[in-house]
């Protein structure tokens, strides 16, 4: 499956752009992982370690860990990456706060009031900083497929039956779960990317 073109992405910013204007707030804050992967193409898992993203009328700026930081600098649709040394030896939300204050942002509309507390992580809120009004503009977005996305999932029923269609095979009375289920997935996995090459696009989620 190919990725999504860059097109979709600037589409779903100008979106939030848009709604930030509409808002009257100075930008937008996502910490849900689902929501920036969603924005600008950067998957990630959500640890103690958080990532953020930070989107006002003239910059997309992305706070990473150190340890996802080259990662992240390869994403065409964020402008900047600003990174932390690691958690819990710095504070990641201070990096984000310093982030805030050079875009000059004083109010914003964000999913959460601070990352999720995950894997022991916990941190200062946003409204420590600035002016905080909620928005779940990213949830109400992704209700509507575009065509491109409708593709991709139909696709992916395809893979999904077809390789469920091999574990079902592979199961047995007497025979391991956890076994079964590593061969049908592994299987899986090199069909998929002999048969789509380098249209097989990697997720880490």
């Amino acid at each position: 499956m190919q990725p999504l073109d860059s097109t979709v992405f600037k589409q779903r910013l100008e979106t939030v752009r848009e709604r930030i204007r509409a808002r009257d707030v100075d930008g937008g804050v996502w910490f849900d992982a689902t929501a920036i992967e969603f924005l600008v193409d950067f998957p990630h898992v959500s640890t103690e370690r958080p990532v953020v993203l930070i989107v006002t009328e003239g910059a997309i700026r992305l706070v990473v860990p150190q340890l996802e930081r080259d990662r992240a600098r390869a994403v065409e649709h964020v402008d900047q990456v600003d990174s932390y040394f690691d958690y819990p030896a710095e504070r990641p939300m201070a990096t984000v706060r310093d982030v805030l204050v050079d875009l000059e942002v004083a109010v914003v509309a964000a999913d959460a009031e601070a990352p999720p507390s995950v894997m022991g992580y916990e941190g200062d809120p946003l409204s420590d900083f600035v002016d905080v009004v909620e928005q779940s503009w990213v949830r109400e977005l992704r209700r509507r497929k575009s065509p491109p996305v409708r593709d991709r999932i139909i696709e992916s029923a395809r893979w999904a039956d077809r390789i469920h269609g091999r574990l079902t095979a592979l199961a047995a009375p007497g025979k391991s779960p956890i076994v079964v289920s590593e061969r049908a997935m592994t299987e899986g996995t090199k069909l998929m990317a002999e048969e789509l090459g380098e249209a097989y696009d990697i997720r880490t989620r």
